[in-house]
């Protein structure tokens, strides 16, 4: 939402807010073995860096069973989607 909040402003960010309220978009936990493989992610691919965010990102997608990320990203996303293969958009 900071991406958001920061390119299209406040208001847009509060719209975004009150469609996750609505039911618009999917909202998703980390399932019970999610936490492991943030680690398991974070360790094999050290050298970038990985944050706990990008690998949680990376961990619903594999759940959800989606192979496609929208990140603006690249520098960490490209490496994991090259590596684990997932499609970055746009």
């Amino acid at each position: 939402d900071w991406l958001l909040g920061e390119r299209l402003g406040a208001r847009s960010r509060r719209t975004f807010y009150e469609g996750i309220a609505a039911g618009y978009y999917l909202v998703a936990d980390l399932p019970r073995g999610g936490y492991a493989r943030v680690l398991e992610l974070n360790r094999r691919f050290e050298d970038l860096d990985v944050g706990f965010v990008d690998a949680s990102v990376v961990t619903l997608a594999e759940t959800l069973g989606l192979s496609r990320i929208a990140t603006t990203d690249r520098r960490h996303f490209q490496p994991m989607a090259a590596a684990l293969s997932l499609q970055l958009l746009p």
